[in-house]
């Protein structure tokens, strides 16, 4: 069975938002240097891309029973360049993340990594074999490494749980090295040190949270780490949420390794938002 679970999710969320979808495929650019017998023309690489978008245009009309408009685009030039520049005039970026092997990772790359790393709006990663339960955004998972200056992430994140009418989950994981664990942490220290967390987080998001009084928020602070933490989390949820922190240079942003990590191993999609420098 062919999968379009990428398809499913920008039909979803074009439908909700009212906004027109557009399928892009990017011609890749070759290099100069490999022998001409073993590359294919642009104009021929442009007709499959062209044939890709068409056919995914058609399923799109069919899931969103041609309530939006669909666009196709098919620009030559390097994959996450041209998505990234495309991004500069669109809401979100749905993507879908193959099921590939570690060795094939290794010599692919991830586009997916370079696009949220540099993209102007949210972008959204779909594992390839994501199958939701009803196809839509009931759980939300939003992850903080620190809740100071995250006000807009977490605005952005209450209001899709609002649109979406889904619950909001909001996970700041801490952990320390195994050696310090069993000698040093004092249970009801720590305890109490969690408690005074929830309550700093509950103050910083409070002015949100009344803005969307629809919305069940749920604050947790776990130990444990936090790749595994959020890897537990995208199995009882509908979109895991994190936040990239943009620097001062447009260009080079640096998204950070635990993205990367949920992209690959997230069993829900994963919403990476920029969040402004500072």
């Amino acid at each position: 069975m062919e999968e379009d679970s990428s398809l499913r999710f920008a039909a979803k969320e074009a439908l909700h938002a009212g906004r027109p979808l557009q399928v892009v495929h990017v011609v890749r650019g070759y290099a100069p240097a490999a022998p001409h017998n073993l590359l294919i023309s642009y104009e021929t690489a442009g007709s499959v891309g062209h044939h890709l978008v068409v056919h995914a245009a058609t399923r799109l009309k069919e899931l969103t029973e041609e309530k939006v408009p669909v666009e196709t685009l098919v620009p030559r030039g390097g994959v996450v360049d041209q998505l990234v520049l495309l991004s500069r005039a669109a809401r979100m970026v749905v993507l879908e993340q193959r099921d590939l092997t570690r060795l094939q990772r290794v010599f692919t790359g991830s586009v997916s990594g370079g696009v949220a790393g540099r993209a102007a709006v949210e972008v959204v990663v779909v594992p390839e074999l994501w199958q939701p339960l009803d196809g839509s955004v009931n759980r939300v998972v939003l992850a903080v490494g620190s809740w100071h200056g995250a006000h807009g992430l977490f605005e952005e994140t209450v209001a899709v749980a609002d649109q979406h009418q889904a619950s909001l989950r909001v996970l700041h994981a801490w952990d320390l090295p195994s050696v310090y664990q069993d000698s040093l942490l004092d249970a009801m220290a720590v305890e109490s040190w969690r408690q005074a967390v929830v309550v700093e987080m509950e103050t910083a998001f409070a002015e949100a949270r009344r803005r969307h009084p629809a919305v069940k928020v749920t604050l947790d602070v776990v130990h444990g780490r936090p790749g595994d933490l959020l890897l537990g989390a995208s199995r009882e949820a509908d979109l895991l949420v994190l936040g990239r922190r943009d620097t001062v240079h447009p260009v080079i942003q640096h998204l950070g390794s635990l993205p990367r990590v949920m992209f690959r191993v997230s069993e829900c999609p994963v919403a990476v938002v920029p969040r402004p420098f500072g």
